[in-house]
């Protein structure tokens, strides 16, 4: 009987434990910024969560990088370097020690993105992807599926897409770094090249200089 009860104990542990590791339970931001939610390499960090429990960080291959076991609501990690964290916390658990609570992941950038003013000359008309022309002008992004933007005014935007209008436009964007929270704001200055290409204009002479040279087809 007592060995059945250890069994459904453990098994108990296991669904759940796995259950709540899917979740992000914990609650991490700058020290010294708690508002904000860019974090990169070189900052301060605080963890929470809303119950005492002992902490573990790891790398993505799983190997130790910094612990608490003392139980506590709120862990510190200072000055941290960039990569790929699982940060895991635990509670006590009866003489099983303690018991996985939740298991999180965290990307830390190596700073936060910087995207800047920039202006380019498009002809009248034209269709432009303005992601194309913006990636290359963003820096510290982690990777191109996790870097999105705004645009505003969305006039003459479709998507990504810019049916480029007759005048001069100043488009502002917003860079979002989703991995690492970070965001940067910067002007794009449309210049317009206007299509005023007319009609052509020719005249067709014969050798004595005659307009009517075209004639009908004998037969």
């Amino acid at each position: 009987m007592k060995k059945s009860i250890y069994i459904l104990l453990i098994l108990s542990c296991f669904f759940l434990c796995k259950i709540n590791a899917q979740n992000q339970c914990v609650d991490y931001f700058p020290t010294s910024n708690p508002l904000s939610n860019c974090i990169y390499s070189g900052q301060d960090l605080t963890f929470t969560y809303n119950t005492a429990v002992a902490w573990q960080i790891l790398d993505i291959n799983l190997n130790p990088i910094t612990s608490q076991q003392n139980l506590t609501n709120t862990f510190y990690w200072n000055n941290p370097s960039s990569g790929s964290y699982i940060i895991r916390i635990y509670e006590p658990s009866g003489f099983f020690g303690f018991s996985l609570v939740c298991e999180s992941n965290m990307f830390i950038s190596n700073a936060p993105i910087s995207l800047n003013n920039n202006s380019i000359n498009v002809c009248q008309w034209a269709n432009i992807n303005l992601d194309s022309i913006l990636y290359p002008l963003v820096s510290n992004y982690s990777n191109d599926s996790s870097l999105n933007f705004t645009y505003n005014p969305t006039t003459h935007i479709n998507g990504s897409f810019l049916n480029v209008p007759p005048n001069n436009i100043t488009i502002n964007i917003i860079a979002n770094d989703t991995m690492s929270g970070c965001i940067d704001t910067a002007d794009l200055d449309i210049i317009i090249t206007q299509n005023n290409i007319g009609n052509p204009s020719f005249s067709i002479f014969d050798n004595d200089s005659n307009f009517n040279i075209i004639q009908n087809c004998p037969g």
